[in-house]
């Protein structure tokens, strides 16, 4: 057995580490961090202390919630992980930012086109393949393929 370990398997003296970050971070913005060279420290101290934004705060109900954010972005395959994806993907949050009202954000039913609200009906094999709730119910001589019900949480 390690001698000195915490519950948990915890290295000893971690619980402390956030407290040095803290008073780390706080002698750096003092001015008085010893191990820093003196131009670094003259660039701190350049820094100005008040700085405002401005542009006004804009607010879409797409980022009201972090689910409804998660929801649209994987209906509309909006994908972070590389730098490309990561750009395109920007640039689409932009302009739904922009146009928090705008028509293409909204899911459409692949059988009639109208808006789908509260449920849309998912096909796990088909990409985009989306139903509303009425369509759903004749799923049958619609599509063949199994499909899943989910909530609807953003409706502009």
């Amino acid at each position: 057995a390690a001698a000195g370990a915490g519950a948990g398997g915890k290295r000893p003296g971690a619980h402390g580490a956030g407290r040095r970050d803290r008073r780390r971070i706080g002698q750096l913005c003092a001015g008085d961090a010893p191990s820093l060279p003196e131009e670094c420290l003259a660039m701190l101290r350049e820094v100005p202390g008040g700085t405002q934004d401005p542009d006004p705060v804009l607010r879409s109900p797409l980022f009201d919630a972090r689910h409804t954010f998660l929801e649209v972005a994987q209906l509309r395959h909006l994908q972070f992980d590389t730098l490309r994806r990561a750009k395109c993907s920007s640039l689409v949050v932009l302009y739904h930012l922009h146009n928090p009202h705008a028509p293409e954000l909204r899911m459409r039913c692949a059988a009639c086109g109208q808006h789908i609200k509260s449920v849309r009906w998912h096909c796990e094999e088909c990409v985009s393949y989306q139903l509303c709730a009425s369509c759903a119910s004749v799923r049958e001589t619609l599509h063949p393929h199994t499909l899943t019900p989910v909530r609807v949480t953003f409706d502009s």
